[in-house]
């Protein structure tokens, strides 16, 4: 499915993650929760439960601070735009003002026209999702079933 999504609709491979939700079969679907694909891998493939543990707060990162590369562009961001990714990385509200939204959609929405707030919407899930795939990841470590 995600390569489907990259390459016919050209979802970035991160954005491209997030489809694997649409196929989860679930009767509440009040609460988000990690896909059945991502668990078997998870569940059957302990190089992929490392690598997903160690580069968790990496994946969180990135798609808390939009997809920017905080150690090449950080310091060349405006006060305001730092002010604002910091307070998401934090998980304090931080509303969009105009300014915000301008300089995400001149950043990130130039090339596939998505709306800024779509946009957001979907790092925002996917920083949720990736929550919970390490979660998920970690308990399977920490399960004796799992111990080799």
């Amino acid at each position: 499915m995600k390569t489907t999504t990259e390459s016919i609709f050209g979802l970035s491979h991160d954005h491209s993650t997030l489809t694997e939700l649409l196929a989860i079969r679930d009767n509440d679907m009040e609460e988000l929760c990690v896909p059945e694909g991502v668990k078997r891998q998870l569940e059957t493939s302990t190089t992929e439960r490392t690598r997903v543990i160690k580069d968790g707060d990496k994946a969180l990162l990135r798609y808390l601070l939009l997809g920017l590369d905080c150690e090449k562009d950080w310091d060349a961001l405006p006060r305001n735009i730092r002010s604002f990714l910091l307070k998401r990385c934090c998980g304090q509200p931080c509303p969009l003002s105009d300014d915000h939204l301008n300089w995400i959609s001149s950043r990130f929405c130039t090339e596939n026209s998505l709306d800024v707030k779509k946009f957001v919407a979907r790092c925002n899930l996917g920083a949720t999702l990736t929550d919970l795939t390490v979660k998920f990841a970690g308990a399977l470590e920490a399960s004796p079933m799992y111990l080799y």
